[in-house]
Formats: C-alpha cells, sequence, structure tokens
C-alpha cells in the first residue's frame, strides 16, 4: 500500500468482452458486471474493520480499497472491431465519464479477455498493429493483414509511417509496449500476493479482438499522453514544474472458470488494481523527490 507522501490519485476503467461465436457466457462479462459491487463490499468492509481496531487501516488498505470502489468504472464491449474502436474513442472525448472526469493523475485502461485454453492468467506486455481475425468479429469483419492504427485518411496502405496531428502513425506488425512493469507486476503478484505460478507476463496477445483493443488502447494513450505533456509544456516553459494526467493500458487475459473459478478470478483483478495504484503512487511520490 502507498506510504507516507504517496498520493492515491488514480482511476480505471475495466472492459470485458461480450458473446463472440456462438459462446453466450464469456468469463469477462460476469467478472467486470460484478466488479463495482464488489469494489462497494470491499471498501465498506475495510472501514468497518477500521473502525473496530482503531488502527486506521485494513486489508486491501481500507483507503485502498475506498479509493478504488469510488474510481472504477466498468464497461462491456462488443466482440466486434468497430465497437471497440468506438468505445476506446469515446473514453479519450471531453464530458462526464470520461478520462478527463476523472481529476485522477493516472487513468489505467484494464481490459480483460478470455483465453479459452489457458491455464493461468496473463499479463500481456505488448499488442501488435496487425488485424487478422481467424474467424469474424460479432459484425461480420474478418480482416487479413490490416492495420488497426489507421494512417491518414484515403492512404491506400499503412506499410510507412505518415504523419498524424504532428506524430508518426505505426506500420503494420508494429509493437505497442504498455507503460506498465509487466515483469515487476507479475513478480508481486505471484510472490507478495500469493498466485504464485497461476500468474505470468506474456507478449503474445493473438491476433483477434482483444490484440486489436489493446493495440488501440494502447495507441490512443500514448497520443494522448504525448499531447497532453506537450501542451502543458509549451504553457509552463521548458523549465517548469508540471502535472498532467497520464494514461496506461493493460490487458489481462483469464482462463475460464472451470480452471480458475469466478470468486477467485474476480479477487485477482482487484488485487492486480490494488498493486497498480499502489506502484503508480510510488512512481509519482519518487518523481516528486
Amino acid at each position: 500500500m502507498p506510504h507516507d507522501g504517496e498520493e492515491l490519485s488514480v482511476a480505471f476503467f475495466v472492459t470485458g468482452f461480450g458473446p463472440f461465436r456462438g459462446v453466450s457466457d464469456n468469463p469477462t462479462t460476469t467478472i467486470v458486471n460484478a466488479l463495482p459491487s464488489h469494489l462497494a463490499d470491499m471498501s465498506a468492509a475495510a472501514t468497518k474493520e477500521a473502525h473496530c481496531d482503531g488502527t486506521g487501516c485494513a486489508s486491501v488498505s481500507g483507503v485502498n480499497a475506498q479509493h478504488l470502489a469510488s474510481n472504477t468504472t466498468t464497461h462491456i464491449f462488443e466482440t466486434s472491431a468497430q465497437d471497440v474502436k468506438k468505445s476506446i474513442d469515446d473514453l479519450f472525448t471531453a464530458g462526464e465519464g470520461t478520462i478527463n472526469d476523472t481529476g485522477c493523475k493516472d487513468v489505467v485502461l484494464l481490459h480483460l479477455g478470455v483465453n479459452y485454453k489457458g491455464k493461468w492468467f496473463q499479463l500481456e506486455r505488448a499488442a501488435y498493429n496487425d488485424a487478422s481475425f481467424r474467424v469474424a468479429d460479432e459484425r461480420g469483419y474478418q480482416p487479413k493483414g490490416e492495420c488497426i492504427i489507421p494512417a491518414e485518411e484515403n492512404e491506400e496502405s499503412c506499410s510507412c509511417e505518415v504523419v498524424m496531428m504532428g506524430m508518426t502513425a505505426p506500420p503494420y506488425g508494429h509493437k505497442l509496449s504498455t507503460t506498465l512493469n509487466v515483469p515487476s507486476l507479475v513478480q508481486k503478484m505471484s510472490s507478495e500476493r500469493g498466485y504464485g505460478n497461476c500468474v505470468r507476463s506474456s507478449s503474445d496477445p493473438g491476433r483477434f479482438v482483444c490484440n486489436y483493443a489493446y493495440c488501440y488502447s494502447l495507441h490512443k494513450s500514448s497520443r494522448y499522453n504525448e499531447t497532453a505533456a506537450a501542451a502543458i509544456q509549451s504553457d509552463v516553459g521548458a523549465d517548469g514544474d508540471f502535472c498532467c494526467t497520464t494514461v496506461h493500458s493493460l490487458f489481462l487475459h483469464v482462463p475460464p472458470f472451470h480452471v480458475v473459478d469466478m470468486k477467485t478470478q474476480l479477487t485477482f483483478v482487484c488485487d492486480l488494481m490494488d498493486l497498480i495504484q499502489a506502484e503508480l503512487a510510488k512512481s509519482r511520490g519518487r518523481r516528486r523527490r
């Protein structure tokens, strides 16, 4: 949990996927829909425990549980490229319920997808600018060797870099990596949080809608961070002290419920969120020193 001088200022947007290819019950739908009430129950339990023992702290640390409950938004994607792109674009617009509305210094887009052949939790380190769907998505879209991140409108190909808002669009197949320290998160979830070998790092999210969502989310987060930092830096001057919201994106592949039960998976997601917010608070504290 955060120590003195490590301020909690993290908001989470947690997403799951709906049905796909005849699979009516996607485990991530169940987890994400149950998350708000579970966080609220954690917060209430932590507050009660703190009041009872007089210490002012509780499991998943009372303050942490309360902050998570108050600063988490959930959403279920339709398992289609079109809906994923629109939903992520909406998060980066102005208005209520968007990234700009959080008032937090760090925002984490935590995307959940199921690996039906999985035996453990996989934290994905990267995604790829490659839409090559083995089967069609829920809207019948089945790209082969297409870019996820678009080049300039009316470009015939995105195989070369193009200028977008003063920045470049990555070429086809380009690897985009998360700003979060996945090896550290895996190590701490394994040892400190007690999940052992049930959590692992991965660099291959597939090439279906999971990779599509992660790649587009990483791209939008990177562009947001670059644009916001540049705008604030120009206002305060090159040597000024400034702070703006930083957006991070992370993808978690979960196993099916017959491998790891729903309650354990829900607890894992909460533990992961708690660890991420603690790590980001530490990072902010180090940068202030």
